[in-house]
């Protein structure tokens, strides 16, 4: 994995130095910045990474709506976009950006280390730097996110190295962040629990239209599958790297995601009927099933078995 990732991280210098920000303008943050650091961190998606930008730096006009998510990606049918997919195409990773709160260079040495890979000074989390950070970050996840066992494993490692250091004030905020995640877990099975009774699914809705078709299911994210005009696609969720392909189909469930989700800003942009959040759609729907996504009332129906 490193000796790959070093590359796709030598690539993503290249790309926002087109996009005139400089690699001492960017914070390689989450937990690849962890596994560079040595820290055993269960994470699935390896070839998915994270970078931290300040808004202001970001040489797109960001959205109204992009404003208020924590993860964003290039505009589709930019200049930008297109850049930004051949470097998935030539490296097969994808990363997306996270608007900082504040100017990078605000953040103190105790938070954020400089690093040299090849010649080139970047910076990137320190592990137990990452609670300022962290705490921002996973404020602005959808509470379904965060019930997933990587996350979970992740927050885990925080809380573990901080009472390594046997530092009672770090000891004290990463006990707090990781109770308020566990608090959010708990809402979050209690508000959002779905089931599947009568033959459909219940979910959200970020885009309207009612329409039937053919499932294609979609679990691994990390590959970019080639899709019929009339498929319906089931995902857990929408990475960068399957959305090239998914753009051509009839229609989205998805099992993640809330409002300000990938998934959701891009039903948008495309004009896809879309439903979120059904929890369990890759569970219970296969390859082949006829469903009538219903993305008025946010109801996916089971027509016809495979």
């Amino acid at each position: 994995m490193k000796k790959d990732f070093n590359r796709a991280l030598m690539y993503c210098f290249e790309l926002l130095k087109k996009f005139d920000i400089d690699s001492c303008e960017w914070v390689l943050v989450g937990p690849h910045a962890d596994l560079l650091n040595g820290y055993s961190i269960r994470y699935d998606r390896l070839t998915h990474f994270h970078v931290l930008i300040e808004k202001k730096k970001i040489p797109w006009k960001i959205s109204k709506e992009q404003k208020n998510i924590i993860e964003i990606i290039p505009p589709l049918n930019s200049e930008f976009r297109k850049s930004y997919e051949q470097y998935m195409d030539e490296t097969g990773y994808d990363f997306d950006i996270i608007l900082a709160p504040k100017t990078i260079m605000n953040y103190s040495k105790e938070i954020i280390e400089e690093r040299l890979l090849s010649g080139i000074f970047f910076r990137r989390m320190k592990p137990l730097g990452n609670v300022e950070i962290s705490e921002y970050i996973f404020s602005q996840f959808s509470p379904d996110k965060l019930q997933r066992q990587d996350i979970i494993e992740y927050i885990e490692v925080i809380v573990r190295e901080a009472k390594k250091l046997k530092n009672k004030e770090l000891i004290k905020r990463t006990d707090k962040f990781a109770k308020d995640i566990l608090e959010r877990q708990k809402v979050a099975k209690t508000v959002q629990k779905n089931t599947v009774r009568d033959g459909f699914l219940k979910g959200e809705v970020v885009f309207k239209g009612k329409i039937k078709g053919i499932v294609q299911l979609i679990k691994d994210v990390e590959k970019n599958s080639k899709l019929k005009f009339t498929e319906i696609v089931v995902t857990p969720r929408i990475s960068p790297k399957i959305l090239p392909s998914i753009s051509k189909a009839k229609a989205w469930v998805v099992d993640e995601g809330g409002k300000l989700s990938h998934a959701a800003v891009v039903a948008r942009e495309l004009k896809k009927p879309c439903v979120i959040g059904t929890k369990i759609a890759t569970k219970i729907l296969k390859d082949g099933d006829l469903v009538e996504v219903d993305a008025e009332k946010g109801i996916v129906r089971i027509l016809k078995r495979a």
